[in-house]
């Protein structure tokens, strides 16, 4: 999608993360975008995670009303 837009993305390696144990971990890597080069324009950070699983859905109740995971609710004007 960026490229639509004249511009790259790639991949940054992050290397690993070391527990306390000694044991090494890979670090996911990190996307990275860029659209133009004009260093008068104002930076946009864009986070979200690449590695996320798909969640088991499963039904709960909250203040006595019965909702499913990832499904918004609006209760009194407030988000859940």
């Amino acid at each position: 999608m960026i490229e639509n837009l004249d511009g790259t993305t790639r991949l940054a390696e992050l290397g690993t993360e070391s527990l306390a144990d000694g044991t090494k971990l890979p670090l996911p890597p990190v996307l990275l975008g860029q659209i133009g080069q004009d260093p008068e324009k104002k930076t946009v950070l864009i986070y979200g995670h690449l590695d996320v699983q798909p969640a088991k859905k499963v039904s709960m109740s909250y203040h006595g009303l019965m909702i499913t995971q990832f499904v918004l609710l609006i209760n009194q004007c407030v988000l859940h």
